[in-house]
């Protein structure tokens, strides 16, 4: 299981709302899902009419340490961004925290983040951070999931090799580049062993996408009786 959050915090709280005050109408955006404990929000989005004066606020900014575009398109750019290790305020809150950043986004009043927990202690610790460093927090809503295993998880090894060499060699390409043959002999087994784990590597992704309520009814169900 995990827990989704969605949070507001001021915009002087997070380490770049400080500099965007100048800045009449801005908004930002991050990517998604950026796992905490690398590199922290290396890519953001930012919509203004005047960039030049966003690069001159954040190259003052003591918790950027580098910033540079790398597209833009009208008043929408996209800015990859290197934060200094030795920020203590909301970004490291996030840092040092195990969680994983779904959303994040804002203006130079207020930032909007949701996050996604393990367990409730490390939500507990998350708050005790910011609570320490008097960064007032609003939680807007909290969710409880389930976490899913990753799709490629539902296959066996030999299921994910056998379907990984099919790609690469063409196998499902119209025409077909390559034969169920051609695969068994690189793989060392016969053709029908193919054809087989080809065939339940595509029913198992299958009712995972198309019908996961009745697959995981499936895995639940106790075997019937003899």
């Amino acid at each position: 299981m995990g827990i989704v959050t969605e949070i507001t915090v001021p915009g002087d709280a997070f380490e770049l709302g400080t500099s965007l005050a100048p800045i009449e109408d801005v908004y930002v955006t991050f990517d998604r899902v950026v796992p905490t404990g690398g590199r922290l929000f290396p890519y953001m989005w930012v919509s203004t009419d005047d960039h030049t004066l966003f690069c001159q606020l954040l190259q003052r900014n003591p918790a950027v340490e580098d910033l540079e575009m790398v597209h833009r398109k009208d008043e929408r750019a996209l800015y990859d961004v290197a934060w200094c290790d030795d920020t203590n305020g909301f970004l490291c809150c996030l840092r040092t925290t195990d969680l994983v950043v779904l959303r994040a986004g804002g203006t130079a009043s207020a930032w909007e983040f949701e996050l996604r927990f393990s367990d409730q202690e490390t939500v507990s610790a998350f708050q005790k951070k910011c609570a320490d460093r008097e960064i007032s927090i609003s939680v807007d809503k909290v969710t409880t999931k389930s976490v899913s295993d990753p799709l490629e998880e539902k296959l066996t090894k030999s299921q994910r090799r056998t379907v990984q060499l099919a790609l690469e060699k063409g196998y499902f390409d119209v025409p077909r580049k390559t034969t169920l043959v051609e695969l068994a002999a690189e793989l060392d087994v016969s053709d029908q062993a193919v054809s087989a784990r080809i065939r339940r590597a595509t029913k198992k992704l299958s009712q995972q996408l198309l019908l996961p309520h009745q697959s995981e009814e499936h895995k639940q169900a106790p075997p019937k009786q003899r």
